[in-house]
């Protein structure tokens, strides 16, 4: 099976309601600088977190993200912000914390070379990524520096998110396990980068892929499987905000051919049937994804899309809910066809 070759890639599971935790915080001052150094008690001395968060035009969260960093019950040990060529007022925005955060300013590179040149700037041992569109629960840092604590051996720790809508509705979604996620992970991403905390060395030597637009999360944690212990906190600790400005809302099309590398990539880990099944159920999955983008913006593919990834996949042990979107999709071109 396709997750079977990947040792490494499970560990720690703590579900929702139960993970506990016991940290104290002693603040020192850095002497080369005034920014802040946070230590954990407990076992956890020495666990020094930077976060990471690229910006582009994100004047109307920055802030609230920014706060959600500092306020954390277990202070990160530094905080870098990456201006990617912002023309709104995120650089002033960022610049208004002081010294509290480091502020690096580039021509626009696209979301994985911010990412990328924070984590080289950074000084810290582990990477908390967090978009400039997301926030934090207060807790975030403190449970997960927990986990590391329990297990010193894993390498990358994910959690549950909650997604915030435009009109203020919110829905939890909590984290798969991370057996099931890795072996999930040749087919789909299933980790939010802003839930994420993983150690620097990993990221240092498997960096974002600045060559993709998209799906460039799924080829980084899907390599980080193969290598390291992940782990998991099932319930939220991040705020997910799903808008129609939001960095994940791209054209489709673009969507599509970057899956489709990714997706091409991690193909060739597999020979014979296995590596066959995969490419029937990762390219279903691709396509039915393209349809849905392609109705929500008007295109009038979408229905082609979403026969063929039934085409590739027809079996309801993935996606069952696929069949369902046809049958709207048909219906909506019908009414279409009749008002024509």
């Amino acid at each position: 099976m396709p997750g079977e070759m990947r040792g490494l890639g499970y560990g720690r599971y703590i579900k929702a309601d139960t993970a506990a935790y016991s940290l104290t915080r002693l603040t020192t001052v850095d002497s080369n600088s005034s920014r802040k150094v946070a230590f954990g008690g407990n076992g956890v001395g020495g666990l020094s977190i930077s976060v990471v968060m690229p910006v582009y035009n994100a004047e109307k969260y920055l802030r609230q993200a920014i706060r959600s960093a500092l306020e954390q019950t277990l202070p990160p040990h530094e905080i870098i912000v990456i201006n990617d060529g912002s023309t709104d007022s995120s650089l002033e925005i960022a610049r208004s914390f002081g010294s509290a955060i480091t502020c690096i300013s580039q021509q626009n590179r696209g979301l994985s070379a911010s990412r990328n040149l924070a984590i080289a700037r950074s000084t810290g041992d582990w990477i908390a990524f967090l978009d400039a569109d997301d926030y934090w629960l207060p807790e975030k840092l403190a449970r997960q520096a927990a986990m590391i604590q329990a297990d010193p051996s894993i390498g990358l720790i994910y959690t549950g998110k909650t997604d915030l809508s435009l009109d203020g509705t919110t829905r939890d979604v909590q984290a798969r396990p991370p057996q099931w996620v890795t072996n999930m992970l040749p087919v789909q991403n299933y980790i939010f980068p802003t839930t994420v905390l993983t150690r620097r060395s990993l990221l240092l030597e498997h960096a974002f892929d600045e060559s993709l637009e998209s799906s460039e999360e799924w080829w980084l944690f899907y390599s980080l499987s193969r290598i390291t212990k992940f782990a998991a906190i099932a319930e939220p600790t991040a705020v997910y905000r799903v808008y129609p400005e939001s960095l994940s809302n791209r054209n489709w099309k673009a969507v599509f051919d970057y899956a489709s590398i990714v997706a091409g990539r991690i193909q060739n880990d597999f020979t014979g049937f296995d590596k066959i099944l995969l490419r029937c159920k990762t390219n279903s999955r691709i396509f039915a994804n393209a349809s849905l983008s392609q109705r929500e913006q008007g295109s009038p593919e979408f229905l082609r899309y979403i026969v063929k990834s039934l085409i590739l996949w027809p079996f309801p042990n993935f996606w069952p809910a696929r069949y369902k979107i046809l049958l709207k999709m048909l219906i909506q071109k019908s009414r279409g066809w009749r008002a024509t």
